[in-house]
């Protein structure tokens, strides 16, 4: 017959008895919670947690740092076009500059 596993084991504890001259130990079943264990499942669960919170938000920082990587890209690109239309501007009223200076 299969012991019942859904109640919990009692740990064996050693018991020091002490009788004329000798010492002996006798094992003692304690109903005592088990801590380690209880622990070692809470720790495990905390850890599954941090890990879960650690990748959703390194997912999301890398997400918004592409993101403001792509809108700073194209920030860049809608500048430097802006700088190159000056440029082409300003040397064309240079040029008209030039040629009305040509033409009085």
């Amino acid at each position: 017959m299969k012991p019942n596993r859904k109640d919990p084991i009692a740990p064996v504890c050693p018991k020091k008895t002490s009788t004329i001259g000798t010492i002996t130990a006798a094992a003692v079943a304690v109903d005592a919670p088990n801590d380690e264990l209880r622990n070692l499942r809470e720790n495990v669960t905390f850890i599954g947690w941090m890990g879960i919170i650690a990748s959703t938000t390194l997912l999301l920082c890398t997400g918004l740092t592409m993101q403001w990587h792509h809108d700073v890209v194209r920030y860049l690109l809608l500048v430097l076009r802006r700088s190159a239309e000056m440029e082409r501007s300003c040397a064309m009223l240079r040029r008209g500059e030039w040629l009305r200076s040509l033409n009085n």
